[in-house]
């Protein structure tokens, strides 16, 4: 009867518990657990946490699926750029293969530490194995950027990304997701320089 007498008066009539349902909701459609809550927050620990769980995994995981396609290219070199905190100094790392690079959190300077803000891992082909064809081209790339309360991953500048709170990790199927998004844009790529011939 009083939420009948409140709606009459073009009062709200929502209950005190409905913004906690709706919150949970708004969670579960955005596919987090209705009852995570922010645990660490940004810090060097935290960071260095995320490339532990979240950035070496998938970069590992990047990599094994590249050599599917390795024997198409004279070579391919990788390369990470780290954009570290209240500065504007990146650093700049290239090799053969994402796993023969340590990826540092941090970075000395004069006086202080710098955490690492941003991390962008790419790779760029060279030549196509068996042709005179001596094009290289971005075979793709991964943005990993360190906010305050999560991490978030973007895939080939796409519009949407993944966002993990700093103690989640990735699980197998976003992985997998993201391995073959990056295949799949290679693959593209690929198609395209073959048949400019």
């Amino acid at each position: 009867m009083i939420t009948a007498i409140k709606a009459a008066k073009g009062e709200s009539i929502d209950e005190p518990d409905d913004v906690d349902k709706k919150l949970a909701l708004l969670k579960q459609n955005i596919g987090q657990n209705r009852n995570e809550q922010v645990n660490l927050t940004y810090s060097e620990e935290t960071v260095k946490q995320a490339i532990k769980n979240i950035v070496e995994p998938l970069l590992a995981a990047w990599e094994t699926k590249l050599k599917d396609f390795d024997s198409l290219f004279y070579n391919r070199n990788v390369s990470l750029e780290i954009t570290y905190e209240n500065t504007s100094y990146t650093e700049h790392f290239r090799g053969k293969c994402f796993t023969e690079i340590e990826i540092p959190s941090f970075k000395d300077e004069t006086f202080e530490r710098k955490t690492a803000k941003q991390i962008t891992a790419q790779i760029t082909t060279n030549g196509f194995a068996g042709t005179a064809q001596n094009i290289s081209f971005l075979g793709g790339k991964i943005t990993f950027q360190f906010y305050e309360n999560a991490c978030a991953i973007n895939v080939n500048r796409d519009t949407k990304s993944i966002s993990k709170l700093y103690h989640q990790r990735l699980n197998e199927d976003e992985t997998q997701s993201i391995v073959q998004t990056l295949a799949g844009f290679l693959y593209d790529n690929i198609s395209k320089h073959i048949e400019l011939d």
